[in-house]
């Protein structure tokens, strides 16, 4: 019932720190879109200096981590995503077909949308799987050996 659907919707931001915080408010934008990400990519690198037959030649090891919190804890440097990139608590559209109004609700010239309140089932985003560098949700390392002459 709208009843059932208000109290739902109060009790969803209640229970959601950025909204209650900006009850009456707009909400800006992506606002409270997904949990906060912490990625740090970590590169350690050292140069060594070789004189052969009076030239000289540098050597060049690396070392680089892609999401090295992710390297320190399982739970840290976790990558978010939305299916399709939204979720809509409300819909807003007309009656269904063959519903019967109030009187007062719907007039012959003025149709007036109906709002329903779809409340989160489980968390609306996903974590990502990816491998590539940047989009990972998982530490990546590599060696790099490089000659500078």
């Amino acid at each position: 019932t709208p009843a059932q659907q208000r109290q739902l919707l109060d009790d969803y931001i209640n229970n959601t720190k950025y909204l209650k915080k900006r009850r009456g408010q707009f909400s800006e934008r992506n606002g409270d879109r997904l949990p906060w990400q912490t990625l740090l990519d970590l590169k350690i690198q050292q140069d060594f200096t070789l004189k052969l037959g009076g030239k000289a030649y540098t050597i060049q090891l690396s070392y680089d981590v892609y999401n090295f919190t992710n390297m320190l804890s399982r739970r840290w440097g976790q990558t978010y995503f939305l299916t399709n990139d939204n979720y809509s608590l409300i819909d807003i559209g007309n009656p269904p077909v063959g519903t019967t109004l109030q009187p007062s609700f719907v007039s012959a010239t003025n149709l007036t949308p109906i709002y329903r309140f779809r409340p989160q089932t489980g968390k609306p985003w996903g974590l990502s799987t990816s491998n590539a560098p940047g989009l990972s949700a998982r530490y990546l390392s590599q060696v790099g050996f490089r000659i500078i002459f």
